[in-house]
């Protein structure tokens, strides 16, 4: 909204000087001091507006992708897509991953189609680097910085009105939590603090490889226009169309524990919860009585699919005989 709003305003600057230049040329006599003051002002921003228009970006999707490993750990990979105006102005690309007591975050990288970005410690360090380069703006480097509440991520990069897709990779431990009964994972794949819009999120849970599909469950809060499903048994993908700004998009996901025959005794809780669990989302499985139908519904239809299949295969005998006795 920001940027179409300038864009207005540049427009209006514009017209404003032209419609001055034609008033000086008719008669200057006519334009007040007031008036000339105001139309050196326009001239002395109109550049200013025209950069404001321009320079920026717009972020078409976000997709976030969460790989679960037998042992517990996650690796986390963000992919941020906008639409870059900016006419060789530099860009700044910002994020920042929250700390937590729950869970701990290491081997951030940047990256950009296969390269990786170069880190450097600071801005300065960038600045030295790209006038060595005999560059004007600095391209695909980027700082780390550590604070209290996170890590901030300020990559730099230059476009001529491209598609830039940034990549943001990182590994998360203490996340996954192993209860007696149940594997639960809890992500945040974006917080309240992305302060843009987006079109599109994706986000994806890949699991360990083996289990059943109605063996995982996953839900997720306060989305609007969304779309979550339980893929397979190895997939969980979660699509919120218009993200608001400043808006989290929460995934949480349960999975048998023996998909995790290397679980770490540090992410084990020693207790059972999964029927808490259930019953907190208001899950249909929380009621026994429902599971037991369930389970006797799926009996069924195991033993009543071979009868079938045999009763249609003696009927197509059948059949075919009594037009053989026919013809005969």
């Amino acid at each position: 909204m920001k940027k179409y709003l300038s864009l207005l305003l540049a427009l209006l600057v514009a017209l404003s000087c032209t419609s001055l230049a034609f008033a000086a040329e008719e008669d200057e006599e006519e334009i007040s001091p007031e008036m000339k003051e105001l139309g050196e002002y326009i001239m002395n921003h109109q550049a200013e507006a025209f950069d404001l228009a321009v320079e920026g970006y717009t972020c078409q999707s976000e997709k976030v992708e969460a790989e679960l490993l037998t042992d517990g750990t996650v690796n986390v990979t963000e992919y941020w897509t906008y639409s870059c105006r900016n006419f060789e102005k530099m860009t700044k690309f910002e994020r920042t991953l929250a700390k937590s007591e729950d869970y701990e975050i290491s081997d951030i990288r940047v990256v950009m189609g296969s390269e990786e970005l170069e880190r450097f410690n600071s801005y300065e360090e960038i600045q030295a680097a790209t006038e060595s380069e005999g560059e004007k703006y600095p391209e695909r480097k980027y700082t780390l910085d550590e604070t209290d509440t996170g890590y901030e991520i300020n990559a730099y990069l230059k476009n001529w009105n491209a598609t830039t897709t940034i990549k943001v990779l990182y590994t998360v431990k203490g996340a996954v939590q192993f209860h007696n009964d149940i594997m639960e994972f809890n992500w945040e794949l974006i917080g309240e603090d992305i302060p843009y819009e987006a079109g599109l999120l994706t986000g994806y849970v890949i699991l360990p490889y083996g289990a059943q599909r109605d063996e995982v469950k996953a839900w997720t809060y306060d989305q609007e226009d969304y779309e979550l499903v339980i893929e397979s048994g190895e997939l969980v993908g979660l699509t919120v169309n218009e993200v608001p700004a400043n808006h989290a998009v929460d995934i949480r996901v349960t999975a048998p524990l023996y998909l995790f025959p290397d679980a770490a005794d540090a992410y084990k809780t020693g207790q059972d919860a999964y029927m808490q669990i259930l019953q907190k989302e208001n899950d249909p499985d929380q009621d026994p009585a429902y599971t037991a139908r369930e389970a006797r519904k799926d009996q069924i239809i195991r033993i009543a699919a071979p009868v079938v299949l045999i009763g249609g295969a003696a009927l197509v005998l059948i059949v075919s005989r009594i037009r053989r006795k026919k013809k005969a």
